[in-house]
């Protein structure tokens, strides 16, 4: 076998090589892992990137076939990733509120960690629980614009999203003085329903 060609950076039609896939196809050909200019993600061999054969995730065969594209490409078996959920769904509470709305899905990046909380994040497509990513203003009377935006987790957007700054901080306050400061190590206690 031939030396590994390293695609990475390299653009092919509307895919741009990000790195290496972590497996190769079932021949054992080199994938390479690829952002098409929709913003999807998606795994192709580098045999078809160099030949041509292979030019976009899918979308530039949708954008001939029906003159326009589609979709946004983030979906995943038919429904819609959750950036696209979250891109869409701030978009919707822009328009209703009235807020500016200059984002797009590139500017939502979704970390591994809650930045507030510091809880590891999961992707639920279903309904939101608290380790759930969601899209947080960070100035709330300014609109869903690209350096206003970040994700945290719903837990977190839930517990700053009706208090002010003031009361969260008395609220802090109030769990130390209560529970001391050795609330990491043991969870505040639970108040039964």
């Amino acid at each position: 076998m031939g030396n590994l060609i390293d695609l990475t950076g390299r653009v092919y039609g509307r895919l741009k090589v990000k790195s290496r896939a972590e497996a190769n196809d079932s021949c054992n050909r080199p994938m390479w892992l690829c952002l098409c200019k929709c913003s999807a993600k998606t795994v192709v061999r580098g045999a078809s990137l160099r030949s041509k054969s292979t030019q976009s995730c899918g979308c530039l065969q949708r954008y001939r076939a029906h003159g326009h594209p589609r979709t946004h490409g983030l979906a995943t078996k038919g429904k819609p990733d959750i950036i696209y959920k979250m891109y869409h769904n701030a978009k919707t509470r822009a328009k209703v509120n009235g807020l500016d709305f200059k984002l797009a899905l590139t500017d939502i990046v979704i970390p591994s960690v809650c930045p507030i909380l510091g809880i590891k994040l999961y992707r639920h497509n279903k309904s939101p629980r608290d380790n759930s990513p969601s899209l947080d203003r960070k100035n709330p009377n300014r609109g869903y614009v690209k350096n206003n935006v970040h994700v945290v987790s719903y837990k977190a957007n839930t517990m700053k999203s009706n208090a002010t700054p003031k009361e969260l901080l008395k609220f802090a306050k109030w769990v130390l003085k209560t529970y001391g400061s050795k609330t990491k190590a043991s969870r505040v206690p639970r108040r039964n329903s």
